[in-house]
């Protein structure tokens, strides 16, 4: 139970960042979800 709430907390928190990011720049957005998808292709 305590693993689920943590895990819920977690996924918020990204929602926030990545609404940030589209406010600031979709642009910016873009660039940075390249960078993170090539960063799992290679580990």
């Amino acid at each position: 139970m305590e693993e689920e709430k943590i895990n819920l907390r977690l996924d918020m928190d990204v929602q926030k960042l990545e609404t940030e990011k589209l406010r600031k720049g979709k642009n910016k957005t873009k660039g940075d979800l390249d960078r993170n998808s090539r960063g799992k292709d290679q580990g």
